[in-house]
C-alpha cells in the first residue's frame, strides 16, 4: 500500500471534518472508508485550489415548499479544496420557465479549507402552477480569481390544501384499518402508552377518517422534533390482493424526539390513497398536532443478527439516546446455561460504526450450539425493554 493524494472528508449531515489520505494498491484503485452518512469528498493535489460545492439546501420559511408562495432557501456551501476560496459569490437559477427567481445573488465571502458556510441572504423563488411537483435549480459558484463551479439540485413541491380535522393518533393502541385497499385488519400500531395524545418518545402514526374507514398515511415534515438521530420508518400495506402485481401504499410511523417542548405544534403534510378499482386516487391534507407530556415510552429494537462471526448486531432506537443495551444468551438445549454481553456502539470490539444506533459485541469462543436472545434496551430516561428475539443463532 501506498499513500498518494490528499483527501478531505466532509460529513455534510454534522459538519464535522476529517482530513486523511487515499490508499492505492498496485493497481492503482483507490480505496476510502467511510459510512452510511452524507459526505463531500474533495481529492486533490498538494496545494490544489480551492474547490466549491452544495453542503446542504434547507427551506427557510414554511415546513415544505408549497406551490404558488414564495419559498425561502438557505444553502449552505463547502470548500473541499486545499488552498482558502477569496469572494465567493453564488447566483441560482431556474432550468424551467415555470419557477421564477426572486432572489438569486448572495456572496459568502472568503473560505478556508474545509469550511463550511451559510448564505447572508436567504436565496427565494416561487412556482405558480400547482401542477409542478419538481423544481430544479442551478447554482453557479464562483471566486475572486473567476473560477467557476456548478451544481445542480431539485426541490420537491407540494400543492396548497386544507387542514384534514378528522384524524386519530394510534400511539401503540389496537385499532381497526384499511388494509389492501378493500379489507380491514384490527392490529397495534405505533408504540407509546396508547391514549391517542402525541407524547415525547412515542412513535405515531397518523390515521385519517375518510368513508368511515381509518387510512393510514404517507407523511412530509420537516420539524426538528420528529424522526431525532436519522430514523425514519416507513411501511408497506401490500395492494396484491386487489390489483394481482407489486402494488402497495406507503405510510409512516413518526418518532417524536424525547426533548420536544410541552404544547409544541407539529404540522404534518398527510397523503393516503383510496381504492376505486382499476383506480389509485390519492388524498392530500394537512395534519396539525400537539405534543404533551413526558417520556415514558421504552426503546424498540428493530432486529438482531449474528451474521456467522460471533460478532452480535442490535439495531435500538429511541426519542433519546439509548443509555445501555444487553443481550443475554441461553442455549437452546439447555436453558440453565446462560450468559450476558453488554453491547457499544462505539466502534470498538466488533462495533462497526460508532453512532449508529447498532449496538454491537463480539462475543468470546463458545461451545458449538443453538442460542435463543433476550435483548433489554434502556434509554437516557430510564425506560427500558427486554424482548426476545423470535430467531435462533448459532456459536462457535
Amino acid at each position: 500500500m501506498k499513500r498518494t493524494n490528499c483527501i478531505s472528508l466532509t460529513d455534510v449531515t454534522s459538519s464535522k471534518t476529517f482530513v486523511d489520505t487515499i490508499r492505492s494498491d498496485n493497481s492503482g484503485k483507490l480505496m476510502i472508508s467511510i459510512d452510511g452518512r452524507v459526505h463531500e469528498i474533495g481529492i486533490n493535489k498538494k496545494n490544489d485550489k480551492a474547490n466549491i460545492c452544495i453542503a446542504n439546501v434547507e427551506i427557510g420559511n414554511m415546513p415544505w415548499a408549497t406551490n404558488g408562495k414564495t419559498v425561502s432557501l438557505s444553502i449552505k456551501i463547502l470548500n473541499k479544496g486545499l488552498s482558502a476560496g477569496k469572494k465567493i459569490s453564488a447566483k441560482l437559477s431556474a432550468t424551467r420557465s415555470t419557477t421564477e427567481i426572486m432572489q438569486g445573488m448572495c456572496e459568502y465571502g472568503n473560505m478556508d479549507i474545509n469550511e463550511i458556510k451559510a448564505c447572508q441572504v436567504p436565496f427565494s423563488f416561487r412556482v405558480q402552477a400547482d401542477s409542478i411537483e419538481i423544481a430544479k435549480f442551478k447554482l453557479t459558484l464562483s471566486d475572486g480569481d473567476k473560477n467557476e463551479w456548478s451544481e445542480f439540485f431539485e426541490i420537491p413541491m407540494k400543492k396548497a390544501v386544507p387542514e384534514i380535522k378528522d384524524f386519530e393518533i394510534a400511539d401503540g393502541k389496537m385499532v381497526t384499518v384499511v388494509k389492501s385497499g378493500i379489507d380491514s385488519e384490527t392490529i397495534r400500531l405505533g408504540h407509546g402508552n396508547g391514549d391517542g395524545v402525541a407524547n415525547p418518545g412515542e412513535s405515531i402514526v397518523l390515521l385519517v377518517k375518510d368513508q368511515d374507514k381509518n387510512w393510514r398515511t404517507d407523511l412530509c415534515f420537516s420539524d426538528k422534533y420528529i424522526n431525532p438521530f436519522g430514523i425514519n420508518i416507513r411501511k408497506t400495506d401490500d395492494w396484491d390482493p386487489i390489483y394481482h402485481y407489486a402494488s402497495s401504499t406507503k405510510y409512516n410511523v413518526a418518532l417524536i424526539s424525547s426533548d420536544c417542548p410541552e404544547n409544541h405544534e407539529v404540522d404534518f403534510l398527510a397523503e393516503y390513497c383510496v381504492s376505486d378499482e382499476p383506480l389509485h386516487i390519492f388524498k392530500q391534507g394537512i395534519i396539525k398536532i400537539n405534543v404533551k407530556g413526558k417520556d415514558t415510552t421504552s426503546p424498540q429494537i428493530s432486529w438482531v443478527r449474528i451474521p456467522g462471526d460471533n460478532v452480535v448486531h442490535v439495531k435500538v432506537y429511541d426519542g433519546s439516546k439509548i443509555q445501555s443495551v444487553k443481550a443475554k444468551f441461553i442455549l437452546k438445549e439447555n436453558p440453565k446455561k446462560s450468559f450476558e454481553v453488554v453491547l457499544k456502539d462505539n466502534g470498538l470490539d466488533g462495533d462497526q460504526i460508532e453512532g449508529d444506533n447498532v449496538f454491537s459485541k463480539r462475543i468470546p469462543d463458545q461451545k458449538f450450539g443453538i442460542y435463543r436472545v433476550v435483548t433489554e434496551a434502556t434509554d437516557w430516561y430510564g425506560n427500558s425493554l427486554v424482548e426476545e428475539c423470535p430467531d435462533t443463532f448459532v456459536l462457535h
